[in-house]
């Protein structure tokens, strides 16, 4: 009796101890170490979604600047100078420019007149730079073809033009400049003499007086042509009766 009593308390001795170390492993279990997602990671998780969002309404919804935008930006940007803005006036302005004209205005009468009105763009200073460089090459080429077109107008010599006329000599109509130019534009190439510039000076008759009226009898006529502001030629118009 004695003995298994005795083989019991060793018993229920082992399974206290198996009992303590059990629970002493359970209450230190080492705590598992989070898992870290980088923000380089993607996810489409629904509070990824929001957070994006949330964002996007703390930052006020800001608009990344692209290649594209800074492209528009740059073309009439503002120019100050003095306190001014510089723009191109599009259309006549009294007190303010013509057109083609590039002048300086304060930022106010710009946005509230000039701007509404489209009477004039923003214009930076190496856009400037540009059109006068275009504008050179272009005057320097017409003033090139005014001086080949007087060169074959002076080969030329003189022009006969046959109109109906009395025995006295006197015209039965009368020849005015517009009608002086397209005889000499019948000699040239088509379209050399098209433009505003070209134009009938003056015309003077044999005793070299002025003629202020019509070609109203035969008779040997000197005309002026203008084929450029720096470029201008005479010809000689022999008007006979037909």
């Amino acid at each position: 009796m004695i003995q298994s009593m005795h083989f019991f308390l060793i018993i229920l001795v082992i399974s206290l101890s198996y009992v303590t170390s059990a629970f002493h492993s359970a209450s230190f279990v080492k705590a598992a170490e989070p898992t870290i997602v980088t923000a380089s990671e993607p996810s489409s998780t629904p509070s990824r979604i929001y957070s994006a969002r949330n964002l996007a309404i703390v930052s006020g919804y800001r608009k990344s600047e692209t290649s594209l935008h800074a492209k528009k930006s740059k073309r009439g940007a503002a120019v100050k100078k003095g306190g001014k803005v510089q723009v191109k006036m599009l259309k006549f302005v009294e007190g303010t420019g013509r057109v083609g004209d590039i002048v300086t205005v304060s930022p106010a009468y710009w946005e509230n007149k000039l701007k509404k009105t489209k009477s004039a763009v923003m214009i930076t200073d190496d856009e400037v730079a540009e059109e006068k460089k275009e504008a050179n090459a272009a005057a320097k080429q017409n003033l090139d073809t005014a001086k080949k077109i007087k060169e074959k107008i002076t080969n030329i010599g003189s022009i006969d033009m046959f109109k109906k006329a009395g025995p006295d000599g006197h015209l039965f109509g009368g020849i005015n400049k517009k009608a002086l130019l397209s005889e000499v534009q019948k000699k040239l190439p088509k379209g050399s003499l098209e433009g505003k510039i070209f134009k009938v000076l003056s015309v003077k008759d044999d005793s070299d007086s002025l003629v202020s009226h019509d070609i109203k009898n035969v008779g040997v006529y000197k005309i002026k042509l203008n084929l450029h502001t720096d470029v201008q030629v005479d010809v000689t118009i022999n008007v006979q009766a037909e």
